[in-house]
């Protein structure tokens, strides 16, 4: 559906629109950092400053757009139902537009621009309009790089879908018999790196696992009890496995962002 069509049918993305216009552009007209800029000898602030007019700028309002662009379209998808219209008129909308903004400042990643646009949108909603975290998931998409977006994903495709009962009364119940049987990812090399972080930021939760103990036969000779014995201690230096799960603030934090794995 064509974009002016989709605003046409949602009066909330009409506002969403509106606001994120009307903030860039007296953002960009309050900057004072034309004039710290020019002090900059030689000609070089005179150069800097016409670029960031002219590119900078430009790239600013081409990302906004493809931002509402996102968030258009997820507004499009929610019923009127599921919709709270007076948030988007709220004073805490306009801090997690501000913050959104200034997100595109230093992202060029496409993705990352449509997470904050479905973001927006679904902060909307009245499933997350109420909720606390709103502004603690948007600050987290700075955070995250692809390659933490790329592992949460996989978290998230780990949930297990066999084996549930088909009896299984509605689909709420079938979500959280998959949740409850969720898999984990075993951390390793550049890997660990991406899940600690995950986990320092509440979106994984992190368990450590002991090796397996090895089957312990009845030595016949001095000998073999001694072998038993040093392939016992071998064991015990053995670090634990470090094994990963999304969590729950992980997988709301997925659902928020529009970007789910599965």
């Amino acid at each position: 559906m064509p974009f002016d069509e989709k605003l046409e049918k949602s009066e909330a993305a009409a506002q969403l629109r509106e606001q994120m216009e009307s903030t860039v552009q007296s953002r960009l007209m309050r900057s004072g950092l034309a004039g710290v800029i020019s002090l900059i000898p030689f000609g070089v602030g005179s150069c800097i400053n016409a670029m960031l007019a002219d590119s900078a700028s430009s790239r600013i309002h081409q990302r906004v757009h493809e931002m509402f662009e996102e968030a258009a379209s997820r507004i499009h998808e929610l019923t009127e139902k599921q919709i709270n219209k007076d948030w988007f008129r709220s004073e805490e909308f306009q801090t997690l537009l501000f913050e959104a903004i200034d997100q595109l400042r230093v992202t060029h990643d496409r993705r990352k621009i449509g997470m904050l646009g479905k973001a927006l949108a679904n902060s909307g909603s009245k499933k997350f309009s109420s909720d606390e975290r709103k502004e603690l998931f948007i600050q987290l998409i700075r955070d995250l790089t692809p390659s933490h977006v790329a592992m949460l994903r996989r978290l998230d495709a780990s949930i297990v879908t066999d084996g549930i009962p088909a009896a299984a009364p509605d689909q709420t119940t079938i979500r959280w018999l998959q949740w409850q049987r969720r898999k984990s990812i075993e951390g390793k090399g550049h890997e660990l790196l991406l899940l600690q972080m995950l986990a320092a930021n509440g979106l994984a939760g992190e368990n450590l696992q002991a090796p397996h103990m090895p089957h312990i036969v009845m030595p016949a000779s001095q000998a073999q009890a001694r072998q038993a014995l040093e392939e016992f201690f071998k064991h015990l230096q053995q670090p634990p496995r470090r094994l990963f799960q999304l969590s729950d603030l992980g997988n709301d934090f997925l659902e928020f962002v529009g970007a789910r794995g599965n």
